[in-house]
C-alpha cells in the first residue's frame, strides 16, 4: 500500500469516526447536522481515494476518481454551510448558499461525464491521474471562491469576537487554512505541474480541529470526546492487528495467493463495521424495546422524562405528591408511601401515599433513624426487594421481611441518599395483576430514587433558605416596629397634652363659645394626627402576603418620614425632601418598600452619629430606554450639615447631593451600619436595584431604582 493511499483510508476512518461521534451529540441540533453533510463528503473523497490508489484497471481508476471528485464537489459547500450557521449568518447569505448548492448538483451531473474527468492517465508515480475535461475549470474557480468565502467569513469572525468564541473561531480559521492548503495540493498534477499531493493527509487534521471547535461551541466537554476518539483508536489497533495478519493468511490458505490492496479494503470495511457495532447495538434494542414491549418502553420512557423533571420542581409537598403519583400510576403499584426525614423532629415522616387499599395502610406514621430499615439502608444505599429477602437465611434478612410484611406493607423499598445522608425512603406495594418486580425494574427504580434525593434535599434546603429569609423578614420590621412606637409615643404625648388640658379647662369655660369654637378645632386636630399615626403603625404591622398595587411613591415618602420626623433624638438632624412631580405610578407592594425606605432611613439616624447631618430624599424620573420608564429614589446623608451642591434636573426641579461621591468597589451590602442585605431582597424581587456610594468620610448616597410598570406590562 502507498502513502498515498493510506492517507485516504486515514482520511476516511478519522472523517467517519469524528461525524458519528458529533453527530450522535444531538442529531437535531443544526450545528451537528451541517457539520455531518461536511464529514460525510470528506469521507466520501477519501474512502473513493483510497480506492482510487488500489484500482488496477484503467476502467476502475477512471470511476473511482469520479467517485471521489463527487465528495470533492461537496466538501466545499457544506463546509461552507456548516460556517455559515456557526457564524448565525445563513440569513444574510441565504441567496449564494442556495446558489452553491445547486452548482454543485450541476458539477456532480457533469462529473458523471467525460466533462468534468476525461480520463486517467500515468503522471509522476502514479499508474493513473485523472485529466481535467472542460468543465473541471469553472469547477475550481468556484472551488476557491467558497474556500476563500470561508476563510473571509471566519477571519472576520476572529477579529469581532473576543473571549472563549474568538479562540473558537480562531481553531475553525486554522482548521480551514490548513485543509484547504492541503486541497491545493491535489491539483497542480491535473495541469501537468509535477507537484505531489503530499497535503493530502491534512485532511485529517482539518475535520478533527473542526470537530473539536464544534464540541467546545456546544460547551462540551472535551476530555469526553478525546477519551471516546482514544477509545476507537485503542479498539480499532487491538482489532485490526490480529485481523490483518489472519486475512492475509486465508488468501494464502483458500487461493494460494495475496492481493494486499484487497486485504486493506477488508480491512477497512470491518473496522467501520466495529465502529459502528455499538450504535448499532443500542438502535436495534430501542426498536426491539418499542415493537415487542411496548408498555415497558413507555414506563421506562415516562420514568426517565419525570427524573429530568424533578430539579424543576422546589416546592417538598408538591415534589413528594408527585414522585409518589408517577411512581404508582407508572409502575402499576397499588399503594406508594414515601418517608422523609424531618430535620426538626430528627425522624422520618410519612411525606405522602398514593393509592389507599381497603386494610392496606402503613401502620408507622414515623419511623425513628434507629429503626433497622433506615439503619440499612443508610448502610448499603441499595433497594430492598421483598421476594428477594424471602430466600435469604440472615437473621437481619427475616427481621426487613416481617417491616416489609407488617410494619410497612410493601414489594419494594428504595433509599434516597444524597452526599451520604437518607433523606428519605419510598415504599411500593404490590403491584396490579399480582405481577412481580424485576431486577430491571429495580435498577431503574434506584436510578430515579437517587435523583429524586437530590430534588428533595434541594427543595428542604430551598424551604429552609425561604423560612431564614422570612424570620430575617420579620426581625427587620419588628426593628422598625420598635423604632415606630417610639415615635409613636413621643408624638402623641403633645396631642394627648393638649386635649387633656383643653378638657380640664371645659367645665370652667363651657359657656364661652370662642373657647368651645377652639376646643373642637384642637382636639379635631389632635384626633387626626393620632389616628394617622396609629393607621401607619397598623397597616406596617399587619402580617400579610406581598400585594402587588399601583401606589404613589411620593405619598409613601412622605409617609415614612412623617414617622422618621417623630422618632425623638438629640441629634441636630435635618431632613430635606425633593420629590419630583413626574413620578409615574408603581407597582409595586406597598408595604414592602416602606421597609426598604424606613430601614434605610432609620440606619442613617445610627451612622450621622451625635454630631448629626442632613439626609436629603429625593425622587426622580429615569428613562432606561424610550419604552423603558424607572423611578430613582436617592437618599444622601451628609455629616454635620455640609453644604449640598445643587443642580438642576431634567423636569426643572433642583436637586441636591453630598459633596465628593465617589464608588467604593466590592463593598458589603451590610457594611458601614446600613443593612441593606433584606432592602437589597426585596428591591431585587420588585425586579429593581440598590446603588451604594460613599465618599470621604461618611458620607453615603443610597439610590434605589424601581421599573415604573403599568398595569398592562404587569399583566403580561
Amino acid at each position: 500500500m502507498t502513502f498515498w493511499a493510506l492517507s485516504g483510508l486515514v482520511n476516511g476512518l478519522a472523517a467517519t469516526g469524528l461525524t458519528l461521534l458529533v453527530y450522535s451529540r444531538n442529531s437535531k441540533e443544526i450545528r451537528h447536522r451541517t457539520f455531518g453533510y461536511f464529514g460525510l463528503s470528506v469521507a466520501l473523497w477519501s474512502f473513493a481515494y483510497f480506492a482510487w490508489q488500489l484500482a488496477e484497471t484503467h476502467e476502475t481508476s477512471l470511476f473511482m476518481a469520479r467517485m471521489f471528485m463527487m465528495g470533492a464537489i461537496f466538501i466545499p459547500v457544506t463546509y461552507l454551510h456548516h460556517i455559515l450557521v456557526l457564524l448565525n449568518r445563513v440569513d444574510r447569505y441565504k441567496a449564494t448558499l442556495r446558489a452553491s448548492y445547486v452548482l454543485a448538483l450541476l458539477f456532480v451531473i457533469g462529473n458523471t461525464t467525460s466533462a468534468f474527468v476525461a480520463n486517467v492517465e500515468p503522471a509522476l508515480s502514479f499508474s493513473f491521474w485523472p485529466r481535467p475535461g472542460w468543465l473541471f475549470h469553472p469547477f475550481l474557480v468556484w472551488w476557491a471562491l467558497l474556500a476563500v468565502l470561508s476563510v473571509y467569513l471566519l477571519y472576520q469572525a476572529v477579529r469581532r469576537e473576543t473571549g472563549q468564541k474568538r479562540t473558537q473561531y480562531l481553531y475553525l480559521l486554522c482548521a480551514t487554512l490548513i485543509g484547504y492548503a492541503g486541497g491545493i495540493t491535489n491539483f497542480p498534477l491535473w495541469y501537468d505541474i509535477p507537484l505531489l499531493p503530499f497535503g493530502t493527509i491534512f485532511t485529517t487534521v482539518y475535520v478533527a480541529l473542526v470537530a473539536y471547535t464544534l464540541l467546545r461551541h456546544r460547551l462540551m466537554d472535551f476530555s469526553l470526546a478525546f477519551e471516546k476518539s482514544l477509545t476507537y483508536l485503542v479498539l480499532m489497533v487491538l482489532v485490526a492487528l490480529p485481523v490483518y495478519p489472519l486475512l492475509l493468511l486465508m488468501q494464502k490458505v483458500f487461493w494460494n495467493q495475496i492481493n494486499v490492496q484487497f486485504s486493506f479494503l477488508l480491512l477497512a470495511l470491518f473496522l467501520l463495521t466495529v465502529i459502528g457495532a455499538y450504535k448499532m447495538k443500542v438502535g436495534t434494542e430501542g426498536a426491539i424495546s418499542r415493537a415487542l414491549f411496548r408498555e415497558r418502553h413507555e414506563t421506562y420512557a415516562t420514568l426517565s422524562n419525570f427524573s429530568k423533571a424533578l430539579v424543576t420542581i422546589l416546592d417538598v409537598n408538591t415534589l413528594t405528591n408527585e414522585i409518589v403519583r408517577t411512581l404508582g400510576e407508572n409502575m402499576g403499584a397499588n399503594t406508594v408511601t414515601l418517608y422523609l426525614l424531618d430535620p426538626q423532629l430528627k425522624t422520618y415522616r410519612l411525606a405522602a401515599e398514593f393509592g389507599k387499599l381497603p386494610g392496606i395502610r402503613p401502620r408507622l406514621a414515623t419511623v425513628d433513624p434507629d429503626h433497622l430499615l433506615p439503619q440499612f439502608l443508610q448502610t448499603t444505599k441499595t433497594g430492598l426487594m421483598r421476594q428477594d429477602l424471602e430466600y435469604d437465611p440472615r437473621n437481619e434478612a427475616s427481621q426487613l421481611l416481617n417491616i416489609l410484611r407488617d410494619s410497612l406493607p410493601s414489594e419494594i423499598v428504595l433509599p434516597m441518599a444524597n452526599k451520604n445522608r437518607l433523606v428519605g425512603f419510598c415504599c411500593l406495594g404490590s403491584r396490579q395483576g399480582h405481577a412481580l418486580y424485576s431486577e430491571q425494574d429495580l435498577t431503574i427504580l434506584m436510578t430515579l430514587a437517587q435523583e429524586a434525593a437530590i430534588a428533595l434535599d434541594n427543595s428542604m434546603l430551598y424551604k429552609e433558605l425561604k423560612e431564614s429569609q422570612a424570620q430575617a423578614h420579620r426581625a427587620d420590621r419588628l426593628r422598625s416596629l420598635e423604632s415606630m412606637a417610639g415615635g409613636l409615643a413621643h408624638e402623641i404625648q403633645p396631642p394627648l397634652g393638649s386635649i387633656k388640658t383643653f378638657v380640664t379647662q371645659v367645665p370652667k369655660q363651657i359657656q364661652d363659645p370662642e373657647y368651645v369654637g377652639k376646643l373642637s378645632e384642637v382636639v379635631a386636630q389632635d384626633v387626626a394626627k393620632i389616628e394617622r399615626l396609629i393607621k401607619e403603625v397598623l397597616d406596617y404591622a399587619r402580617q400579610t402576603k406581598p400585594q402587588l398595587r399601583q401606589e404613589q411613591l411620593n405619598e409613601m415618602i412622605e409617609s415614612c418620614l412623617y414617622f422618621i420626623e417623630a422618632i425623638p433624638t438629640s441629634k441636630p438632624v435635618v431632613i430635606e425632601k425633593i420629590l419630583s412631580n413626574n413620578i409615574p405610578p408603581l407597582w409595586i407592594d406597598r408595604q414592602q418598600i416602606k421597609q426598604v425606605v424606613l430601614n434605610i432611613l432609620m440606619s442613617s439616624l445610627d451612622i450621622l452619629g451625635p454630631v448629626g447631618g442632613t439626609i436629603t430624599v429625593i425622587t426622580r424620573p429615569r428613562m432606561k430606554s424610550e419604552e423603558e420608564p424607572w423611578v430613582e429614589l436617592e437618599m444622601t446623608l451628609a455629616r454635620g450639615g455640609l453644604p449640598l451642591t445643587e443642580f438642576q434636573g431634567d423636569d426643572g426641579f433642583l436637586f441636591a447631593q453630598s459633596p465628593v461621591i465617589e464608588k467604593r468597589p466590592g463593598l458589603p451590602l451590610q457594611s458601614e451600619g446600613l443593612g441593606l442585605a433584606i432592602a437589597n431582597q426585596i428591591i431585587q424581587e420588585h425586579q429593581g436595584f440598590i446603588d451604594v456610594k460613599f465618599g470621604s468620610g461618611v458620607d453615603i448616597s443610597i439610590t434605589v431604582i424601581l421599573p415604573a410598570k403599568t398595569i398592562s406590562s404587569q399583566a403580561s
